[in-house]
């Protein structure tokens, strides 16, 4: 901020300063941060708005204010211009790659095949762990598949079903936010999915769920589910109530 602030004084004084090109690396740190852009039009309305009540009537001054914030709404146009588009290209991208992610899962038959291309797609998506868990009995839940934080296998022990997620390995990790999607088979609930949230829209996390629940009947899981008291189990209660996330 010092170095722009200088660099503008250098330019209103006449001197060849940088202002421009401290403006622009501005401007990409912002870009790099994920940061709205659009905001840099009325900051930059602000701005002249305070130079020109500081310049007063000094023609000369003016000229070289106009000019150099017209340099700035132009450099701030293009470079918007480009951002969206490769906004575009990326969200294009991601669709792609979503696409073939459910296709492997979907085309997985067998459930050692399904639970192998969970732990190679998802992490694709930037999906940093994913648990898929069974209802065992009223007290305990046991994974099934996915991955932990670090991309480490899911111990496929049980563990209270109080706990939605094994609180001994997730109290280990970094604080990590996390949506649950239910599952169920014939409208009888018998599971549910845990993701590490990322930069994915929601709606895509709930499609997941769907493909894997869909992938699990299809590998013939159904089978070993059956042991589960489906319903009756207090966490299916609590997904059919429509809780979403922990």
């Amino acid at each position: 901020e010092d170095r722009l602030l200088n660099a503008l004084a250098e330019e209103l004084d006449g001197r060849s300063g940088a202002f421009v090109d401290a403006y622009y690396r501005v401007l990409q740190a912002v870009m790099v941060a994920g940061g709205d852009l659009s905001v840099c039009h009325p900051v930059i309305g602000a701005l002249r708005r305070q130079l020109l009540a500081l310049v007063g009537d000094d023609a000369v001054t003016l000229r070289r204010v106009e000019h150099l914030l017209h340099e700035l709404r132009v450099m701030t146009s293009e470079i918007l211009e480009r951002h969206q588009a490769m906004q575009r290209i990326q969200e294009e991208a991601r669709a792609r790659e979503l696409s073939q992610v459910s296709a492997r899962l979907v085309a997985a038959l067998e459930f050692d095949r399904l639970t192998a291309s969970i732990r190679e797609e998802l992490p694709r998506l930037g999906i940093g762990s994913c648990l898929v868990v069974r209802y065992v009995d009223a007290e305990h839940v046991e994974p099934v598949a996915g991955y932990l934080p670090g991309g480490e296998e899911v111990p496929r022990s049980r563990y209270p079903a109080k706990e939605i997620v094994p609180r001994a390995i997730f109290d280990e990790a970094a604080a990590v936010q996390l949506t649950l999607i239910p599952l169920s088979f014939d409208g009888h609930p018998f599971g549910y999915v845990v993701f590490e949230l990322g930069q994915l829209d929601g709606h895509v996390y709930e499609s997941l769920g769907e493909i894997i629940g869909a992938a699990l009947r299809s590998a013939g899981l159904t089978a070993i589910l059956a042991r589960t008291t489906g319903s009756s189990h207090p966490l299916a209660a609590r997904e059919a109530a429509g809780t979403p996330t922990t």
